[in-house]
């Protein structure tokens, strides 16, 4: 069985280790990389193609919202599923989110029956 190629980006370290645990109990899953800024998840991403992104939105250097205009501006990149993991459960976030792309808009901290869905 063909695992599904993960990379979760968010600057918070116990969230991305809350985030991996949650989703090491899904066989078809495989956690490829861990990035803690969108820059370093922009060069990760393309070096990496992951099949599946988890992306916080508020973040240093490039939030996840920034992250995801470059993303699906760069060409062979455009259908990689995004799904926003944020601690900030606001309207113009969940909107803005899903306006850029996401496949969903999570607040953490992430409800495992929420992943299955």
């Amino acid at each position: 069985m063909q695992k599904l190629r993960t990379v979760i980006v968010d600057d918070e370290p116990l969230a991305r280790e809350f985030l991996r645990l949650l989703l090491a109990s899904f066989d078809d899953v495989e956690v490829v990389a861990e990035c803690s800024n969108g820059k370093e998840a922009v060069a990760t991403t393309l070096e990496l193609r992951p099949q599946l992104l988890f992306l916080d939105i508020q973040m240093p250097e490039m939030d996840g919202f920034e992250f995801a205009k470059k993303l699906y501006e760069t060409k062979g990149f455009e259908q990689i599923p995004l799904i926003f993991l944020t601690a900030k459960d606001s309207e113009e976030d969940r909107f803005n989110g899903l306006q850029s792309g996401a496949v969903a808009y999570i607040t953490k901290p992430a409800n495992i029956s929420l992943l299955k869905a």
